[in-house]
């Protein structure tokens, strides 16, 4: 990982490290697909599916946050922006909160004060770190945590903490030219 050796000895700048990093596990070091089957609730209570966003059509960035979260509340705004810009035409947004299915009214009450412009799901950390250690080889750390699918529902990214939307939508555009 020259990446974070760089960033060890000071070469790096905290701005050039996390969009370096998302490149790096962009590349095809994930062996197994992520586990769509993963229990989630919608807000309403009813079983949600990341089978209804995710291979349709459009890159998917799963964000697994929680309410709690510093850094998930930092970056709410920016996936609200990359969410309205992108729903319409390549890529959205689908947020499930690893606040536990126990806790739907405070992750509802949570999206309506905040305005969340995209879907939001709930589910249990379990279910999260299981299925994340299957699809990536690695531990679950935390939140945020992103999950970037192709349009054809291949996980092809997979990026812990702070992550810059700028990042992803450099991403996809360089996919998008390779094809």
């Amino acid at each position: 990982m020259m990446v974070l050796k760089a960033k060890l000895e000071g070469k790096m700048s905290i701005k050039q490290i996390i969009p370096a990093l998302f490149f790096l596990l962009s590349s095809s070091v994930f062996a197994a697909d992520f586990d769509l089957g993963m229990k989630v609730k919608k807000l309403n209570g009813e079983a949600g599916s990341l089978e209804d966003h995710v291979g349709k059509g459009k890159w998917t960035l799963v964000m697994f946050w929680e309410t709690t979260c510093a850094i998930c509340k930092q970056q709410e705004p920016e996936y609200a922006k990359f969410h309205k810009d992108h729903k319409n035409k390549d890529a959205e947004v689908i947020a499930i909160s690893i606040d536990g299915t126990d806790n739907i009214k405070l992750v509802s009450d949570y999206q309506q004060e905040n305005s969340l412009p995209y879907p939001v799901m709930v589910t249990d950390k379990p279910e999260v770190r299981e299925k994340f250690l299957a699809a990536t080889q690695e531990t679950f750390r935390g939140t945020p945590t992103y999950l970037l699918f192709s349009p054809e529902g291949e996980l092809k990214a997979a990026q812990p903490g702070m992550l810059p939307a700028t990042s992803v939508e450099k991403y996809i555009a360089s996919q998008t030219e390779k094809n």
